[in-house]
């Protein structure tokens, strides 16, 4: 990739990455308050939020786009036309999601972006601890990926073993976020906008009476309401402390299964072990370490409100509304949510944020439901993927007709770009990784340019052969020191010059190794560089 590239997408990166931490960090806080809301119009609408822990099954459908907020009074740079052509509008539509218990779950949707077909995929999410595995299929790569316990290599048999064993402790993990949910809700307040409507909306085809829920937070509001969620949770000390137990008695047992006997040896662990002392100890430590620090919650937030760059976050032009829509034995069947972030962090850039949408509803809930399986007979290894020297290894898998390589196409990410600068002086050459040119003919490192160029080197010091193995084409091309013959795929081809050592490394004409791996090369006569572009 060139200099001016990689600045390039690295300043697109910068933005993006800034209006994302800001995102995550709105999203964050707006996630606790939503937990909390208390009784309105007669809907108990925490008991409908903790009810959703009591369904283990169901089917569903869901669909989320993402679109920039852009002021058309001002000029798009290049940069930002580039990125909104790519990624404006982009939507995940889940056509078929299916439930089967807390741990396993399939997926069936497409990915759809501008100007481009729809990308159809599949996933199975399998968390039981006696199964762990992820399987991915993409439109356009014919094998799906991946990842399950066998395939991680670190884990030798009794890491395995013991986790097989964690499944007893899958349903403890369901009740830890069930109490933690229910002790959040318990103390958070009302936002200011929660109000209730009879609705008749179709659900998977069908009619039904409902009760829609509308919440809205804004950014003003929602540090306040935060501030309070957390001092209510330290105002009633018995409450507290009865949640601290709660939470130990589920966390030990997982805790214990782990110890060794070198481990019970340990005061600090003897402690943990005594109920009553680590009750004690966590509750004393929240109320001498951090409860001084939320009752200080107030006069931070007039701090943060004189922040010009919180203040851009925490301010009405940033919402989150959320609708949730109950049947009458309080189970959301549908929710809706927006989200609109404009954190004002570039006054010179047209972006000024971007908009989040989101609506899924489901049916045949704590019905039977079974998933829909993924063959993994020839499935691409998620570890085999990691491990991978270089793209070569997903690209010969893809279907270069398919909307997902149009897509990376767009994108240049089916190209490696090498840039040369040639040198007057061969030893400096040889330092630099840079090409040389002597009687009208440009040479070049063989390893340095042909290791750019994704392709597989490997010396043979018996016969003093340099093989080279093109990671797409499967070329195979075989250099021998101080010959003008070439081996490419087994029949002789003669270079203009024998393969040339300087200190020990092998410079060949470099026009010969470039066309024969496929790429091509152009020379800037003005700034004195040579670009070799090669496609996936």
């Amino acid at each position: 990739m060139s200099l001016f590239k990689k600045e390039k997408r690295e300043r697109i990166s910068m933005k993006r990455n800034k209006v994302f931490s800001f995102a995550g960090v709105f999203i964050l806080l707006m996630g606790a308050i939503l937990t909390g809301c208390q009784s309105v119009g007669g809907v108990d609408i925490n008991k409908a939020l903790m009810s959703q822990f009591d369904v283990p099954t169901y089917e569903g459908s869901g669909e989320y786009s993402f679109e920039f907020i852009v002021d058309e009074s001002e000029e798009l740079s290049e940069d930002e036309a580039k990125m909104l052509e790519f990624l404006n509008n982009v939507k995940i539509i889940f056509s078929d999601i299916k439930v089967e218990d807390a741990f396993k779950q399939s997926m069936k949707g497409s990915i759809q972006l501008p100007a481009l077909e729809a990308i159809p995929f599949e996933m199975v999410l399998n968390q039981h601890y006696n199964d762990l595995n992820y399987t991915f299929l993409i439109d356009g790569i014919e094998k799906p990926f991946y990842l399950g316990m066998d395939s991680i290599q670190e884990l030798d048999d009794e890491s395995i073993e013991l986790l097989s064993d964690f499944e007893e402790f899958e349903q403890s993990s369901i009740d830890i976020q069930k109490l933690i949910a229910e002790f959040l809700i318990s103390n958070a307040p009302n936002p200011s906008t929660v109000t209730v409507d009879s609705v008749e909306e179709e659900i998977n085809g069908q009619d039904v009476d409902l009760k829609k829920v509308h919440i809205k937070i804004d950014g003003s509001e929602l540090l306040p309401l935060l501030i309070e969620t957390v001092q209510n949770m330290f105002e009633d000390e018995e409450e507290l402390k009865k949640f601290i137990a709660e939470l130990y008695d589920l966390y030990l047992p997982m805790i214990e299964s782990f110890m060794t006997e070198e481990d019970l040896m340990d005061p600090n662990l003897q402690m943990l072990l005594n109920r009553d002392l680590a009750i004690e100890y966590i509750f004393t430590t929240l109320n001498t370490q951090v409860k001084p620090f939320v009752e200080e919650l107030d006069v931070t937030l007039e701090e943060f409100n004189n922040d010009p760059t919180l203040s851009a976050i925490f301010s009405e032009d940033n919402y989150l509304t959320m609708d949730l829509y109950l049947d009458k034995d309080l189970n959301i069947r549908k929710q809706a949510m927006e989200l609109v972030v404009q954190p004002e962090i570039d006054e010179l850039s047209a972006i000024k944020g971007f908009k989040f949408y989101g609506e899924n509803e489901m049916w045949n809930i704590n019905g039977d439901v079974e998933i829909d399986e993924i063959d993994t007979t020839n499935a691409i290894d998620f570890m085999d993927l990691e491990n991978a020297s270089s793209p070569a290894f997903l690209f010969k898998e893809m279907d270069k007709k398919s909307p997902l390589y149009e897509l990376l196409s767009l994108l240049e990410m089916n190209k490696l770009e090498v840039l040369l600068y040639p040198q007057n002086d061969k030893e400096l050459a040889q330092l630099m990784d840079e090409p040389f040119v002597e009687n009208g003919v440009t040479y070049a490192p063989l390893r340095y340019v042909s290791t750019e160029l994704d392709a597989a080197v490997k010396w043979d010091g018996d016969t003093k052969q340099i093989n080279i193995a093109d990671s797409i084409n499967g070329k195979e091309l075989v250099f021998t020191i101080d010959s003008n013959e070439v081996l490419v795929d087994g029949e002789v081809v003669q270079l203009e010059t024998n393969v040339m050592i300087i200190d020990g490394k092998s410079f060949v004409p470099l026009r010969f190794i470039v066309e024969n791996l496929d790429s091509e090369i152009y020379y800037d006569q003005d700034i004195k560089r040579i670009t070799i572009t090669k496609e996936y």
